[in-house]
């Protein structure tokens, strides 16, 4: 019988989520490569596909805690609240109606994306626009 110790498991979940960073990493800088950020450090924007590699790695790593932490568990998901900090903001869930959206507890987190879509106007997607904060990749420079 094959007997799989807490701290082998430990190091497969490790492994499997840099692998899933570095996939949606590739998909960021293909699909969202004209988008500018401002990566924690820098002195003005850049677009996604300028990014050196280890930076974008670990921005997309942050922007995956940072999903995660509003119940996100679907790689779709994740990847489209991933997809939205390269776009918006990485800060754009601290906008008054994104973030009354993200934390209506009535709804699955899979519903709260879908309701992203529909309940967000221009105004607020402006908003998260001004309002960017590039710490909120929570990286030092």
């Amino acid at each position: 019988m094959l007997t799989i110790r807490r701290e082998q498991l430990k190091a497969l979940e490790v492994d499997a989520l840099e692998r899933y960073v570095h996939e949606l990493a590739n998909y960021i800088r293909t699909e969202d490569s004209e988008e500018e950020v401002f990566p924690p450090g820098g002195t003005d924007f850049i677009q996604v596909k300028d990014l050196p590699e280890n930076m974008l790695v670990a921005m997309v790593k942050a922007g995956v805690a940072r999903a995660r932490n509003h119940g996100f568990t679907l790689d779709c998901d994740i990847a489209a609240f991933v997809s939205l900090m390269f776009s918006f903001a990485p800060n754009f869930d601290t906008q008054a109606t994104i973030q009354t959206v993200l934390s209506d507890q009535e709804f699955t987190p899979e519903e709260r994306m879908d309701m992203l879509v529909e309940l967000v106007g221009e105004e607020g997607w402006d908003q998260a626009e001004e309002f960017y904060d590039e710490s909120a990749w929570g990286l030092r420079p």
